[in-house]
C-alpha cells in the first residue's frame, strides 16, 4: 500500500530555510508555487515554524521578530491563508524559533533563541502553549555566547524534548528538557568558528540523535555523534564552502543513508556531502547559486518521491531563489531561478492548504511572512453508494479529484482503493478529473476504504479522506 500523505501536519520543526517572494508561474513538473500572499508580523522577521497551535488540524505559523523582541504567532484558515498576527514577548533580538511540546500537555509550545544583539550572554526563552493558539509569558535561560539558531528533539531517549542551540561564540548549548516545560542548565560542546546553525538527525544509524553543525568562520560542517545520554563526541569537521550557513539532512541518492547539504553565503555554492552510513561523510561537491545564498530547504517539492533543494539568494539587486530538482541519485538538475524580495530569511515547508503538497512560508525582514501554494496540490471528494450494504451487493466509490488553485488544469492519473491495507482495485480518472470503482466482494463488517491518487506530471499524489463502508448481514 503506497504512503498516505496527511491531510494536516499537527506539528512541524523548522529547520530550513529559503525565500522571499517567488514569481508568478509555474516551476512546472508538479513543483510551481503561486505568486506570494503577504502577512504582517513584528518588526524584522528572522524565523518562521510552522505548527498546530490551537488543535484544529490546520498549521500554523510562528514568528521569531529580531526588532521588535516579540514572536508573532498566525492561525491558519486551512487555505493556506492566515489570520492577523498576534505578538507575545521574547527575550532580546530573538533570531530563531522552533516548537515541540515541552511539558506534555499535549499543547504545542515555543523555543526561541535570543541574540541579544551579536553580545554574550544570550538566552534560550521558553513560550509554553495554551492550546487555543495563545502562549504564555517567556520563561529564560541564560546563554554564554549570542545564539544564531535552534533546533528541539529528544536526545537522551527519556521522551522529553531538548533544545540545542548554536552560538557565534564558538559553541553548541545543549539543554536537556525535565519534561515538565524546564530545562537542565546548558552544557556546551565546541564545534567549528561560528556555529551558524545546526540540524539533528540520527546520522550513524544507531537510534541516537547526532548533531551537524554549520560554522560560517571556519568553512566547515561540524559532525558531533550523540552518547545517547544528551552528551556527544568531539566534533569531526568536513570542508565546505566559504560561510556555510544553513545545514539540512535528507536522503539524495536513495541508499538508506542521510546526506547533508549547506548554502555557502561567501563563495555562492551549495555543498552536498553524501553520508556513508556510519557517521562519516564523503567530500563535498558543489552546485552553483546565485549571489550570497543564506538559505535552504528540502522537500519533496513535485511528488516524485525524491529530496529537492531550494535556495536563497541575498544580494541586493540579484535576490533570488532557486530551484534544484533531485535526480535521486545524488545529483541535481540545474536550477529554476525566481525573482525574490527584501532579505529573504528562515522559512517552512509544509501542507498549508491540505492539499497533499508542501507550500512555503518566508520570513522576510521588511516586517512580513510571505506565503507561496504549491500549484500541484489536489482536492480529493469521494463518496460510496449504498452505505450501509449488505454482504453480497454492489457498492460504487465514486472519487473526484480538482486543482487546488484554479487555473491550473485538470489532474489526470489513476485511483486505487485501498480496503485497509489490501488493494481493491483501480480506476482512471476522466477529462472531467472523476472516476468509480465497484465491488460486491466486501465482508460484513465495518471496512475502511483508502482512496491514492497516482499523480501526474502537473500534480502531486495524495490521498483523501477515508471512507467508512459499513456491509450488513443479507
Amino acid at each position: 500500500m503506497p504512503t498516505l500523505r496527511r491531510s494536516f501536519p499537527i506539528s512541524v520543526t523548522v529547520l530550513s530555510v529559503i525565500v522571499c517572494v517567488l514569481a508568478a508561474g509555474g516551476l512546472g513538473n508538479a513543483e510551481g508555487f503561486t505568486a506570494y500572499k503577504y502577512y504582517p508580523a513584528g518588526t524584522s522577521p528572522h524565523s518562521v515554524a510552522a505548527g498546530d497551535f490551537n488543535g484544529d488540524g490546520i498549521p500554523d505559523l510562528v514568528v521569531a521578530n529580531y526588532g521588535s523582541n516579540n514572536v508573532s504567532v498566525l492561525l491558519g484558515n486551512g487555505q493556506g491563508g492566515f489570520k492577523a498576527a498576534t505578538n507575545y514577548a521574547a527575550g532580546s533580538f530573538p533570531i530563531s524559533v522552533a516548537t515541540g511540546d515541552f511539558n506534555g500537555d499535549g499543547f504545542l509550545d515555543v523555543a526561541v533563541a535570543d541574540n541579544n544583539n551579536n553580545k554574550s550572554p544570550g538566552s534560550l526563552s521558553i513560550l509554553l502553549g495554551n492550546g487555543d493558539g495563545t502562549l504564555q509569558p517567556p520563561v529564560s535561560y541564560t546563554i554564554e555566547g549570542s545564539p544564531y539558531f535552534v533546533a528541539v528533539a529528544d536526545l537522551n531517549s527519556d521522551n522529553n524534548l531538548d533544545a540545542v542551540v548554536t552560538n557565534h561564540g564558538g559553541e553548541v548549548a545543549v539543554f536537556l528538557g525535565n519534561g515538565d516545560g524546564t530545562f537542565q542548565d546548558a552544557a556546551y560542546y565546541h564545534a567549528g568558528g561560528n556555529p551558524q546553525s545546526v540540524a539533528i538527525a540520527d546520522l550513524n544509524g544507531d537510534g541516537v540523535p547526532d548533531l551537524a553543525v554549520a560554522n560560517s568562520l571556519s568553512n566547515n560542517v561540524s559532525i558531533l555523534i550523540g552518547a545517547g545520554d544528551g552528551t556527544f563526541l568531539a566534533p569531526k569537521n568536513y570542508a565546505a564552502g566559504s560561510s556555510p550557513s544553513v545545514v539540512v539532512t535528507a536522503d539524495f541518492n536513495g541508499d538508506g543513508y542521510l546526506d547533508l547539504a549547506v548554502p555557502n553565503n561567501g563563495s555562492n555554492t551549495i555543498s552536498v556531502l553524501l553520508g556513508n552510513g556510519n557517521g562519516t561523510f564523503k567530500p563535498q561537491y558543489t552546485l552553483t547559486t546565485g549571489s550570497r545564498p543564506s538559505g535552504l530547504a528540502t522537500a519533496d517539492f513535485n511528488g516524485d518521491s525524491k529530496a529537492d533543494l531550494a535556495v536563497t539568494n541575498q544580494s541586493g539587486a540579484n535576490e533570488s531563489i532557486a530551484v534544484f530538482l533531485g535526480n535521486g541519485d545524488g545529483t541535481f538538475q540545474n536550477p529554476t531561478t525566481y525573482a525574490a524580495g527584501d532579505q529573504p530569511r528562515i522559512i517552512v515547508a509544509a501542507d498549508l492548504n491540505g492539499d497533499g503538497a508542501p507550500d512555503l512560508s518566508v520570513a522576510c525582514s521588511q516586517g512580513e511572512i510571505n506565503v507561496y501554494l504549491n500549484t500541484g496540490g489536489t482536492r480529493i471528494q469521494a463518496t460510496s453508494a449504498p452505505n450501509p450494504s449488505h454482504t453480497g451487493q454492489t457498492v460504487t466509490f465514486t472519487t473526484t479529484v480538482s486543482a487546488s488553485i484554479s487555473g491550473t488544469g485538470t489532474p489526470t492519473g489513476t485511483v486505487s482503493y485501498y480496503d485497509g491495507s489490501a488493494l481493491l482495485g483501480t480506476g482512471t480518472l476522466g477529462s472531467n478529473g472523476k472516476t468509480s470503482f465497484m465491488t460486491s466482494g466486501l465482508a460484513q463488517g465495518s471496512h475502511t476504504i483508502y482512496e491514492y491518487y497516482s499523480g501526474d506530471t502537473n500534480f502531486n499524489p495524495n490521498s483523501g479522506s477515508p471512507i467508512t463502508q459499513v456491509v450488513n448481514a443479507p
